[in-house]
């Protein structure tokens, strides 16, 4: 069993797949998030003003 871990490198791509997991919980989630609650703030505020100009 340890021949083949060693021989796939199943540590290096354990080890790659947490510390990917990481940084996407703790750095890229939140950016994204925030992106899309901005884009979302500006397309409500489009509408709304879309709105008023029709009135």
């Amino acid at each position: 069993m340890l021949e083949i871990i060693q021989k796939l490198n199943l540590g290096e791509w354990t080890t790659f797949v947490v510390i990917v997991f990481i940084l996407w919980k703790l750095i890229v989630k939140s950016l994204v998030d925030g992106w899309f609650k901005n884009r979302l703030d500006l397309q409500k505020q489009e509408v709304g003003n879309a709105l008023q100009i029709q009135k």
